[in-house]
């Protein structure tokens, strides 16, 4: 795997680096915000480890930044900071998983080896008129690695190049009948949302 490391700490990038390594992992090393943002714009990676108290761009923003390129790439986020203050924030930001310093290089090879197995890589289509609950089921969705394709209609599903292996549609889509019926036509497991409001 090609592993993207981010730390201000240099005898943590070693510690990661070596220990990855080890493992027959590639890992690029970067002890700046904005030197990761290059290399995730430039390189594919496999899985992201990043610090959030960086001294260039929050660790945060590299992890929402990272998220808005490559949704389906596992990220873990590292922190000596509190743990339950942080670790919903990191959550909330589009992290996979949240690692406390100091760390325990067990742990790490567990996370990464854990963050890269979890990716299912199932195609997800999405139909949801609710804004809010269409984001938040799309980033849990690729939190657990599937492939969310996000369409504005229902009959648009129809029309993707790549068949879904999963149909997430609205209640309230006029099309929605039509979409169930394909999808069990098609052997496509096909999730109905109500407003229970």
């Amino acid at each position: 795997m090609r592993i993207l490391v981010v730390d201000d700490d240099p005898a943590i990038l070693k510690m990661c680096s070596v220990a990855l390594q080890g493992q027959g992992h590639e890992i690029v090393a970067c002890e700046g915000g904005q030197r990761a943002l290059t290399a995730a714009l430039l390189t594919k990676f496999d899985v992201a480890l990043c610090d959030i108290n960086l001294p260039d761009v929050h660790g945060l923003e590299i992890v929402r930044a990272i998220k808005m390129q490559s949704p389906e790439l596992p990220v873990i986020v590292m922190s000596a900071l509190d743990v339950a203050e942080w670790r919903d924030k990191a959550v909330d930001a589009g992290a996979d998983h949240f690692l406390s310093k100091p760390l325990r290089l067990d742990d790490l090879r567990n996370e990464v080896e854990m963050a890269f197995g979890a990716k299912s890589d199932l195609r997800v289509a999405l139909v949801d008129r609710d804004e809010a609950h269409r984001m938040r089921l799309a980033q849990e969705l690729r939190k657990g690695g599937c492939v969310v394709r996000v369409v504005d209609r229902a009959s648009a599903v129809f029309e993707l190049a790549d068949e879904p292996g999963l149909v997430i549609v609205d209640a309230a889509e006029p099309d929605v009948k039509r979409v169930v019926r394909w999808a069990g036509q098609h052997g496509i497991p096909c999730f109905v949302l109500f407003d229970r409001s």
